[in-house]
């Protein structure tokens, strides 16, 4: 799939989800190691009729308040991974574990967090992360989120029940923070 550019970074580029990339985000979201840390996957397995219905009913219907791409790897052209706006809640998913822990999750946040306060006049972003998500929080922060509220024992993993925390961020504040990213 040639997957057009909408938005590039240094790294990678956010494209549109085309239906044979569902393939790869069925296997990645059935992966334990991928999908223990997303607040959206309340069951598993989930099934590949669960995630064609999500493809037709967030992807292919043009809805200004859902904004959902694949992440591509420039380097390689591979899709790795999807980032949303669905509403005013960021959601991303690094499911390609050969590219964890290279940046290209926060680059994708950037890219997509400037298209949500440039483009579709948003205000403020908020994201859910849970509280053994360490790696995620630790990211968020960095890109300027800060914690605004906690559900408390609202996420069960590994045999207990934990913390699910909200953080949010203001468009002074991200562009305050990211401008040298954003020139």
């Amino acid at each position: 799939m040639a997957h057009p550019i909408v938005l590039k970074g240094k790294k990678c580029a956010l494209v549109p989800i085309e239906k044979d990339d569902i393939d790869l985000f069925y296997k990645w979201l059935n992966d334990i190691e991928v999908s223990r840390g997303l607040s959206i996957v309340t069951e598993l397995p989930l099934t590949h009729a669960q995630e064609e219905k999500w493809f037709e009913e967030k992807v292919t219907k043009s809805d200004p308040k859902n904004t959902i791409f694949a992440i591509k790897d420039l380097a390689s052209e591979k899709i790795i991974g999807n980032v949303s706006l669905e509403g005013h809640e960021l959601g991303i998913v690094i499911g390609d574990k050969d590219f964890w822990g290279q940046g290209y999750g926060p680059e994708a946040i950037i890219l997509i967090m400037d298209f949500g306060f440039n483009e579709l006049n948003m205000e403020s972003v908020f994201l859910r992360v849970a509280d053994f998500n360490e790696r995620a929080k630790k990211a968020y922060g960095k890109i300027g989120f800060k914690e605004a509220g906690r559900l408390r024992q609202n996420v069960f993993h590994a045999g207990k029940w934990h913390d699910m925390y909200i953080m949010d961020i203001l468009k002074e504040e991200y562009t305050a923070r990211n401008k040298s990213q954003l020139e």
